[in-house]
């Protein structure tokens, strides 16, 4: 019988497939209580062991687990281990493998027949452990490219050159451009460009929803018409018909209401006295608003899935009120941003109604100009003014793209 510091040093008997009987240094196995009288089978398997053990080179434990404290039992709670890592030591006490054997699975019942036993109430305890290696963190930082700072450069250099040059023209009077940017006339056509702008854009819209709707109709009579009123309407240029409306009292002499095949009439109005200018390039551009308005409105609801109209239906709803508590308040997220680009186009398009004088801002510099006779200068007045207008219209729309998103999450 060996005394109690034989048993205390630290041992690892190998239980792997090829029975080295290594001995690693870090893992302990003493005894606890065992009677030599009773175990002495186990005695001499403890000399032959220790006689014919050989040092292995020391190794950290696997998965970085932290040592157990000397004397205690394993699943005492003061063996306070990792939840995050699991230590590696086998359940069955008596199967502790060297490093050369590092098996993911326990050996079979075939195998195990051939393994020596460990004596029975053995522990197996940490001595000695090593933190585990932290990898360095690494950042991937892209190469700065020069060919954007280069672009801007010459850029700047070209915007420079040209302003340079406008602003040394001796032909050209700013003095002049200063004195109208802010006149009575030119502020009112600002005003009748915000107000055409605005119901063209209202008119067209309200149009444009309904041929939109009409062109999504089951009624092939229904899809007709849209289909037929929207090609017309978008072949059609802009600026022809604005000048088929400014020039309609030239075939329409007089607008009348009455009954049909009688000499009854309820009154009876000279069509250039109805349809002014004014007029005239309100419904021109609401009607061409309308016919690109009606194809967002078709994306738009045609981009929403299929099942919110099942789910309308079963749930007793009728078609039309689905389509406008439903459909349309989801669809409004895609009609948004084209209906905002359309609208700045619509601005920029009241431009064309100086041909027929709607009294719009081009219009009124225009008139200026023929007066003093200073053209370039009176278009740059309204060239001011319209990037104005534009940039507030491009604000509003971030905005309300903005407010849209957050409602969609």
């Amino acid at each position: 019988m060996r005394g109690q510091a034989d048993h205390d040093q630290p041992l690892h008997l190998c239980r792997g497939r090829h029975h080295c009987g290594a001995v690693r240094p870090g893992i302990r196995i003493r005894r606890t209580g065992a009677d030599p009288r009773q175990h002495g089978e186990d005695e001499r398997r403890w000399q032959h062991l220790r006689a014919h053990r050989r040092p292995v080179p020391r190794q950290p434990l696997r998965h970085g687990c932290r040592p157990r404290p000397q004397g205690l039992r394993r699943g005492d709670p003061r063996c306070a281990e990792d939840p995050r890592r699991r230590r590696h030591v086998p359940r069955d006490h008596g199967e502790a493998r060297c490093s050369r054997h590092r098996a993911h699975r326990r050996p079979g019942r075939h195998q195990r027949r051939r393994h020596l036993r460990l004596p029975d109430r053995l522990i197996v305890t940490t001595t000695q452990t090593r933190p585990p290696a932290t990898r360095p963190v690494y950042r991937v930082v892209p190469r700065r490219s020069v060919f954007p700072w280069i672009l801007a450069a010459v850029l700047l250099v070209i915007v420079v050159g040209v302003i340079g040059a406008l602003a040394t023209n001796p032909a050209l009077n700013w003095a002049t451009t200063l004195q109208y940017l802010f006149s009575e006339r030119i502020l009112r056509g600002v005003w009748i460009t915000i107000q055409l702008s605005v119901l063209a854009m209202l008119f067209g819209s309200a149009l444009g929803v309904v041929v939109g709707l009409l062109r999504m109709s089951k009624n092939r009579m229904l899809r007709t018409i849209a289909s037929v009123y929207i090609m017309i309407f978008r072949s059609v240029p802009a600026l022809l018909q604005l000048l088929l409306w400014g020039n309609i009292g030239l075939v329409v002499r007089n607008i009348s209401m009455g009954i049909p095949f009688t000499d009854v009439q309820f009154f009876s109005v000279t069509t250039n006295s109805l349809i002014a200018p004014f007029t005239a390039a309100v419904i021109g551009l609401a009607l061409l608003e309308a016919a690109f308005v009606a194809e967002i409105v078709r994306g738009g609801v045609a981009s929403i899935d299929r099942g919110q109209f099942e789910a309308s239906s079963a749930l007793g709803m009728p078609p039309g009120y689905t389509m406008r508590r439903i459909v349309l308040p989801q669809a409004m997220r895609v009609i948004v941003p084209p209906l905002g680009n359309q609208f700045i186009n619509l601005i920029k398009g009241t431009s064309l109604v100086s041909v027929i004088a709607g009294g719009d801002v081009l219009t009124e510099a225009l008139n200026i100009s023929a007066s003093n006779y200073r053209v370039i200068e009176m278009l740059a007045v309204a060239t001011f003014w319209y990037l104005i207008l534009v940039a507030v219209a491009s604000i509003g729309q971030s905005f309300l793209e903005r407010r849209l998103a957050k409602g969609a999450h």
